[in-house]
C-alpha cells in the first residue's frame, strides 16, 4: 500500500515557488521492486538511476560530514521538539544521533531531521519537510495508520544504503515544504582564497 510520488504536492498558494514539474519518484543506485498494489510515479519521470552510491551522493549535494558533526548548530539535537509550542511557519533543524525508529503522532512535525544512523518510521508519523538518515530502513503501517512524509526522504547518506522497504505509507513531494527546510539547512564554510567579515 506505500504511494510514492514524485509530482508536486504544492501549489502557489502553498508558497510562491510552489506548484513545480516536481522530480523522480525515487532515485537509486540499486533495484525497485513493487507489490501489494504499491505504485511510485513522478514528473517527469519516475524514477531516476544512477551506476553507483557516489553518483547519487554527488547529484544530492549535501554536506553531510557537516551536517552529523556535533558542531554544526542545530536546533534540537538528542530532544524532540515540542511542535505546539513553535511559530506554525518554524521550520526546525533536529538531529538525532545515532539508530531511531518514530512510532505515533506524538513525533510529528516540521523541519529538517536528521538521524545519523538507521531510521524506521511506523504508524501514524507525518513530516512536512525534508528527512536526511545515514541509512532508511522501512516504513510500515496498517489500515490507514502509516507514515506521511510531505517534502523529501534521503536515505543512505552513509556511504551505503542496503534494501529499505516501504510496506505501508505515502512519500509525497511538496516543493514548499523542501523550500521552508532547506532554508534551515543553509551554512557558511571557508575556501582558500577568499576573504570574509564578521559583524559582531
Amino acid at each position: 500500500g506505500t504511494v510514492v510520488d514524485g509530482a508536486d504536492h504544492a501549489s502557489t498558494s502553498d508558497c510562491s515557488g510552489g506548484g513545480t514539474t516536481g522530480t523522480a519518484g525515487i532515485g537509486t543506485a540499486g533495484i525497485i521492486q513493487t507489490f501489494s498494489g504499491a505504485s511510485y510515479s513522478g514528473n517527469p519521470n519516475s524514477d531516476t538511476h544512477y551506476s553507483n552510491y557516489s553518483q547519487v551522493y554527488d547529484t544530492v549535494g549535501i554536506r553531510w560530514d557537516i551536517l552529523r558533526d556535533p558542531s554544526f548548530p542545530v536546533d534540537f539535537d538528542g530532544n524532540w521538539p515540542d511542535f505546539d509550542e513553535l511559530p506554525e511557519e518554524s521550520f526546525p533543524i533536529v538531529r538525532y544521533n545515532g539508530n531511531l525508529t518514530i512510532w505515533g503522532s506524538s513525533y510529528s512535525g516540521r523541519g529538517v531531521l536528521i538521524v545519523t544512523g538507521q531510521l524506521v518510521m511506523v504508524y501514524n508519523f507525518e513530516w512536512d519537510g525534508i528527512i536526511l538518515a545515514g541509512h532508511f530502513y522501512y516504513t510500515s503501517g496498517n489500515s490507514g495508520n502509516y507514515p506521511v512524509v510531505r517534502g523529501m526522504l534521503i536515505g543512505g547518506m552513509n556511504s551505503s544504503n542496503p534494501n529499505s522497504w516501504h510496506l505501508a505509507g505515502q512519500l509525497l513531494y511538496h516543493s514548499c515544504n523542501v523550500y521552508k527546510a532547506n532554508k534551515a539547512l543553509s551554512y557558511l564554510e571557508v575556501v582558500d582564497g577568499t576573504l570574509f567579515e564578521v559583524n559582531g
